[in-house]
């Protein structure tokens, strides 16, 4: 059987989850709401200045001093105002993974925000935000703002640390495709020559997430349509960004899952599934074994 726990919220898990004074330690979200992170425990801030349905992010400094956060269109400092050239970014207030926010390796105050619409007319872009800017309260910098990166994105976007410890990978999968690509984010900025992995099973890919594991060597998707829901759960180099072997399995449930989330260890994988009347169920799959018999008799 599969364990199911029915939240009344979106399901939300993070590896970082109870530590403090980290990048983490500020989340805003929803409708003008947000949670502090503290050593006492986690505290309710209701300072927040977007209002959306979906995807969102938020990054503190390695102190835990809120720096800025975004609902993928616009982008909000520390003081909740919309930064100068803040607003047009191109993601969607509906899209489940909006925006990201990764720092630029090596260089100090600056960070990218990697947005997706699920348009494929708009694809995967990147903007630079630089915290020197507007008097240390950050911009977006005009010449690196909607660089795009790929067409045929759908509302996923994840990132995933290097084996090379100051880069990071930049991960989708597209739509209608068994394509998972990935981009190198290194000191010099962001390399916009792909690595195009074949993970075989071809979905829609539109609505749903992706999410890397801590441990860097499992890259898990979560799509809600295909008719049916799917999930994968893929073998990752983080060497070479490319995908080496890959799970996939139906979803238990009728709707299909949205949400996806790895515990600390990397052993567990967290699937929100199901729309029901009190809102998503939690499925917890045991990955201990990678073996896709082994992980369906562990349900």
């Amino acid at each position: 059987m599969f364990l199911r726990f029915t939240l009344l919220i979106s399901f939300c898990l993070a590896q970082f989850m109870g530590q403090c004074q980290s990048p983490a330690d500020w989340w805003y979200f929803g409708d003008s709401a947000g949670i502090h992170f503290t050593p006492s425990g986690p505290v309710a801030d209701a300072n927040g200045a977007i209002s959306t349905s979906e995807g969102c992010a938020s990054i503190s400094d390695n102190s835990g001093n809120l720096l800025f956060y975004t609902d993928g269109t616009s982008v909000y400092n520390n003081q909740h105002t919309v930064m100068p050239n803040g607003t047009g970014l191109l993601g969607n207030p509906s899209s489940t993974q909006s925006a990201i926010i990764v720092p630029r390796p090596g260089v100090n105050g600056q960070y990218f925000i990697f947005t997706v619409s699920g348009a494929n007319s708009i694809g995967l872009n990147y903007s630079l935000v630089d915290m020197s800017l507007d008097g240390g309260l950050g911009d977006v910098v005009i010449a690196e703002k909607n660089i795009q990166m790929y067409l045929g994105v759908g509302e996923n976007v994840c990132a995933v640390s290097h084996a090379i410890g100051n880069k990071f990978w930049i991960l989708f999968h597209v739509q209608n495709s068994a394509d998972l690509v990935a981009f190198e984010v290194s000191p010099s900025g962001v390399n916009l020559s792909p690595v195009i992995s074949n993970t075989v099973e071809t979905i829609q890919a539109l609505v749903g997430s992706i999410k890397g594991s801590p441990d860097g060597n499992y890259i898990a998707f979560a799509s809600q349509f295909t008719p049916q829901g799917k999930i994968k759960l893929m073998e990752f180099d983080n060497s070479t960004g490319q995908i080496t072997s890959t799970l996939a399995w139906s979803s238990p449930l009728v709707t299909g899952p949205y949400g996806a989330e790895f515990s600390s260890n990397s052993k567990v994988l967290y699937i929100s599934d199901g729309w029901g009347a009190l809102g998503y169920s939690v499925v917890q799959y045991d990955i201990s074994n990678y073996n896709l018999s082994s992980i369906e008799d562990k349900l």
